[in-house]
């Protein structure tokens, strides 16, 4: 990969759910730091341990499955904010994931096999809204809301 990235190949190095220890670990023995760490990110599957080691290291962290693999969708919180802001709840989840990165460090992905899908969820997404990150969409809160059985 690094001589790829020497020749010109390749524009960045990336590396996939990097921990801290392994990035602290590259950071100790790797001739050049990844330029990307990609990790799932989203209200119900934060790492602020590994977004903050990424930033230390200055390494850009990129989020994955904002909609939580789908599971996400359906959670009361995400479906009352929706309702409330008069949006989706995929674009709901993906402002959540945009709002809560510094600037230039966080990147979010939402991928979907059909465009229209990703259309809509990005048409809202950038429009004149923000949400307020109390409490209830916080981390941990958030997972203990909703992991409840």
């Amino acid at each position: 990969m690094l001589q790829a990235y020497a020749q010109g190949l390749a524009r960045a190095i990336g590396v996939s759910n990097f921990l801290p220890a392994h990035l602290d670990q590259l950071k100790k023995t790797a001739e050049e730091m990844p330029h990307v760490n990609q990790c799932e990110y989203n209200p119900l599957q934060q790492s602020p341990a590994i977004t903050a080691a990424c930033q230390a290291h200055g390494v850009l962290f990129t989020g994955y499955c904002p909609l939580a693999k789908g599971h996400a969708l359906t959670q009361e919180k995400i479906q009352g904010i929706a309702t409330k802001k008069k949006k989706t709840a995929a674009q709901i989840l993906i402002r959540w994931c945009l709002q809560k990165g510094v600037a230039g460090t966080y990147f979010v992905v939402a991928t979907s096999a059909e465009c229209l899908k990703i259309e809509k969820q990005y048409q809202g997404v950038f429009a004149a809204f923000a949400l307020f990150i109390n409490r209830a969409l916080r981390g941990r809160c958030l997972n203990r809301i909703t992991h409840r059985h």
